[in-house]
């Protein structure tokens, strides 16, 4: 390869193969690792290339190409290998936390969030760590399952390793993101995506509700109180054998808005964000058995999670994370309590302790409002 005048012959040849990598080798199926990486290998394989001509005393060109070419996809097939390994060892060391890799961009989402295919086939909605954030997503983590072990609908949940490959086509590598790259991937926070019903001319879903559904919002009610989520979001609704069933997508105002140091300030006292059915609850009655499950949490699974997931979820602060979890336990334990000062300070207004009457059909019937996608932001 001629070199242009005044440029190192040297240096104008890596940069022909790197331009050669680029071209080469994405078609091919080849994962590229950074330019950095690409230059490095490009370097590597022609200097190995001068090595074995000095050696030789002779190498007709066309085998000095040959090698090259061979050098530089040898070091890209011995990368990709090394990131296999590495998701193997993170899926096989995770007891608690569902691990799976993005193979497919699907669409850009809101709120810095995407749409991607795993491995697994299906859909899920990922979510990066964040520098302005550094708590979101173990605090979506913790309280998803929390709310899954107290018996609310919600998405199955895994971590999704995303290669640099294709968060280079999402535009993740600048400044903003580069830190959390870990051994050539993102690790993220992957919620499985629903195929919701869309609400029709008033606001309701095209089908039936589930006959729980009140039941679900009442647990989502305490649920909000426990976590003490600033921003109670409605449930979206999905198709189950016909009926609308309601699914608790989104778990980040949760904690005081991931807020970690204001959640370990937080008394029985706190105020808790309104809630547009909270008239809608009659009795203590109906309050109860949200009160228990919330206490049967098992925490141990919640522990586990924890220290399974990648120290940039949590900001890498682990002190921060048990001390947010003991937190909790306190708050489970103390919930009778703080419902008590609640029904007094009339967050719920037609509560007086004394019915123990079931929903009415129409309260089955949640208010246009809630079950409007304009309100759920």
């Amino acid at each position: 390869m001629p070199s242009e005048p005044g440029v190192d012959p040297e240096i104008y040849e890596i940069s022909q193969w790197f331009d050669w990598m680029k071209c080469e080798l994405p078609p091919g199926g080849i994962d590229l690792p950074s330019e950095e990486t690409c230059v490095l290998f490009a370097a590597l394989s022609v200097r190995l290339a001068e090595r074995v001509r000095r050696l030789c005393r002779h190498l007709p060109g066309r085998l000095r190409t040959l090698l090259i070419q061979a050098a530089i996809l040898h070091q890209c097939w011995n990368r990709q290998l090394r990131l296999q390994s590495r998701f193997k060892e993170v899926a096989g060391r995770a007891r608690t936390v569902r691990v799976d890799q993005a193979v497919k961009f699907v669409r850009r989402l809101p709120r810095d969030e995407y749409l991607v295919e795993a491995g697994d086939g299906n859909e899920y909605v990922v979510k990066f760590p964040r520098s302005d954030c550094e708590t979101l997503l173990a605090t979506e983590t913790v309280c998803v399952e929390l709310a899954r072990q107290m018996g609310l609908p919600v998405p199955s949940s895994r971590m999704i390793l995303v290669s640099r490959k294709l968060a280079g086509e999402l535009g993740l590598l600048n400044d903003r993101w580069a830190q959390f790259v870990r051994d050539g991937c993102f690790s993220c926070l992957g919620l499985r995506s629903i195929r919701e019903l869309k609400a029709e001319e008033n606001g309701k879903p095209p089908v039936r509700l589930n006959p729980k559904t009140f039941r679900y919002l009442t647990g989502a009610i305490i649920f909000d109180i426990l976590t003490l989520n600033l921003i109670g979001r409605p449930p979206a609704f999905h198709d189950v054998n016909g009926r609308a069933e309601p699914i608790f997508m989104d778990h980040s105002h949760c904690l005081m808005d991931a807020d970690w140091s204001r959640f370990l300030k937080a008394t029985y006292r706190e105020p808790v964000a309104r809630s547009p059915i909270a008239h809608k609850v009659r009795s203590c009655a109906q309050l109860e058995p949200w009160l228990r499950r919330a206490q049967n949490v098992d925490f141990t699974r919640l522990w586990e999670l924890v220290f399974e997931l990648p120290p940039e979820w949590y900001g890498e602060q682990r002190v921060f994370v048990t001390s947010v979890l003991h937190k909790l336990e306190d708050r489970t334990r103390d919930l009778r309590r703080i419902v008590r000062y609640l029904i007094h300070t009339g967050f719920f207004p037609n509560v007086q302790g004394q019915s123990n009457e079931e929903p009415t059909s129409l309260e089955l019937e949640i208010d246009s409002a809630i079950l409007s996608p304009r309100n759920r932001g």
